[in-house]
């Protein structure tokens, strides 16, 4: 496999957090940061310079969609939203890349490899997208078309 990513987590619940963190770890990435509200995630991602980012659009202070924006300010940055209901996503972002919850593994590394896809046609200086993983048994898996 490729060199995992460097990934700031932002998650409004510690639980879930935690989770996410432990999955990312077993798929080969690195966590630099895990935090919870949106002024820490506009922080992280300034003092971590992350290859990608995983952002919880309800915060548990803040807006994922807020810190995002921010973050975007300062230039492209390939992400991931996680939410519990999509329709409020593609409201405020309608080409949002988007994991729903509850996710598994195959869930992530899938939301991972669209949002590098999508930062390969933005930032073509990146490496190439990650395969799917290798125990992927979903037939329909976009990165198999």
């Amino acid at each position: 496999m490729v060199d995992g990513l460097k990934i700031v987590v932002a998650e409004g619940s510690a639980l879930i957090g935690m989770d996410l963190a432990e999955l990312l770890g077993e798929l080969g990435h690195h966590v630099c940061a895990l935090i919870s509200t949106e002024a820490d995630a506009v922080d992280a991602a300034a003092r971590c310079n992350p290859d990608m980012m995983i952002v919880d659009c309800s915060l548990a202070q803040g807006s994922g969609f807020a810190a995002m924006h921010r973050i975007l300010e300062r230039g492209p940055m390939p992400h991931v939203f996680l939410a519990d209901d999509r329709r409020d996503i593609f409201e405020q972002a309608p080409n949002a890349i988007v994991v729903m919850k509850p996710f598994n593994a195959h869930d992530i590394h899938s939301g991972i490899v669209a949002a590098r896809v999508i930062s390969t046609l933005i930032l073509p200086h990146l490496p190439q997208p990650l395969p799917c993983v290798s125990a992927c048994q979903f037939p329909t898996c976009f990165q198999r078309l």
